[in-house]
């Protein structure tokens, strides 16, 4: 059966990579055969997409729909104003259910990702919020001075994370900070150069983890990626070819672009900071659409659906009731999504890791793989035929 595509020339080439991409989220490796007509239209068989249909689809999954947005005080969409529909991958359902009998039958794989933000709490900034806390006598979101002052308290919670995934048979992506690090309001907390991020390197990689690069606050106006990765790379020996940005600042019309100069393969950046659910309604990995130079990008993308917030360790019921409720979908969908969560706050509180293991036993229960390498399923994904690798 052909997959059949009619548009304007002018639709053609964001038809064709929605086409591919919706065929990517059902597990087909059916391509669109296209021809020139004043509507556009997608069919197979007696299924039919209309341009209507199609329209929303593409903005949604382009980023297109986020441009004229409001942002936030931190210059990202403002994640108040997103659509109301984030706690389904609907994007990913109409897919499989456009494809129907050609649509491959679904895998689910979580990918435990965790935010490397600081590495030692002698860092300035961290002395000054644990003295603060500790003269206020009054809140528990940060360190004490006391415990700020044990310099390798943030490594060995650390080590114990790592076990624990290591016994879980979880494989942890930590993103990390190349630096320098500063004294400004959003500048880096630790520098990879330091020795507690080279001994947090090298844990991660005995542990059988993957590093990556956490893009500073900064990156996306200094074009910084491949001059930040280099810093990783030259500092720990590690090929860094995956990527989140810090505070989830990118900008979503040139990103694109400057991760591909960057040498990066694989975006985790596509969520938001305090809402579950899935920003561009896909559950599994796609290659996202180049705003600024009107293309295909060459990297990939995977969801991120959910980031832990200050508190959740001592409720943790409400918040794993939510959080099953968005997972299940793409559990029957099929797919691939990102959690994060950041390794300091283990340090700050050890209820993170019994929340944690909650965390895993819930994937687990729904069915997920939690041991894939991310740059093994990315080969595997795009050299799929039909997939546009």
């Amino acid at each position: 059966m052909k997959l059949l595509l009619a548009s304007t020339a002018e639709w053609r080439s964001r038809l064709e990579w929605l086409a591919v991409e919706l065929a990517r989220q059902a597990g087909s490796s059916l391509r669109p055969v296209w021809s020139e007509a004043a509507s556009a239209e997608l069919r197979l068989g007696e299924r039919r997409m209309e341009h209507a249909e199609l329209e929303g689809l593409w903005r949604r999954l382009s980023l297109e729909a986020e441009q004229d947005g409001p942002l936030d005080g931190f210059g990202r969409f403002d994640e108040r104003h997103a659509p109301q529909d984030l706690d389904r991958p609907w994007i990913t359902e109409r897919a499989r259910e456009f494809f129907g009998e050609a649509a491959g039958t679904p895998e689910f794989h979580v990918f435990f990702t965790h935010d490397v933000d600081r590495t030692t709490g002698l860092e300035a900034t961290s002395l000054v919020k644990a003295a603060l806390q500790t003269l206020a006598r009054r809140g528990s979101n940060w360190l004490s001075l006391g415990a700020a002052l044990d310099h390798g308290r943030m490594n060995r919670r650390l080590r114990e994370l790592l076990e624990l995934e290591s016994a879980e048979g979880v494989r942890g992506i930590y993103f990390m900070i190349s630096g320098p690090a500063g004294l400004g309001r959003y500048d880096s907390r630790t520098d990879i150069r330091w020795r507690s991020a080279l001994r947090a390197a090298r844990m991660i990689r005995e542990h059988g983890g993957v590093i990556g690069l956490h893009g500073s606050f900064h990156v996306r106006e200094e074009r910084g990626y491949a001059q930040e990765a280099r810093r990783i790379r030259q500092a720990t020996g590690e090929a860094v070819l995956l990527q989140r940005n810090h505070y989830l600042r990118l900008d979503t019309r040139r990103f694109c672009g400057q991760l591909e100069d960057a040498g990066i393969r694989l975006d985790c950046s596509l969520g938001f900071t305090r809402r579950m659910g899935y920003r561009t309604g896909v559950s599994g990995l796609w290659r996202p659409w180049n705003l600024e130079q009107e293309r295909p990008a060459a990297i990939a993308a995977l969801p991120l659906v959910y980031m832990e917030a200050p508190g959740q360790q001592k409720d943790p019921e409400p918040v794993l009731r939510e959080l099953e409720q968005v997972l299940r979908p793409a559990a029957q969908a099929g797919g691939a999504l990102t959690l994060l969560v950041h390794p300091e706050v283990f340090a700050v509180d050890r209820r993170w890791y019994d929340m944690y293991r909650e965390l895993i036993r819930l994937c687990r229960g729904l069915g997920a793989r939690l041991d894939t390498d991310p740059l093994e399923f990315l080969n595997k994904k795009l050299e799929e035929p039909g997939h546009g690798g």
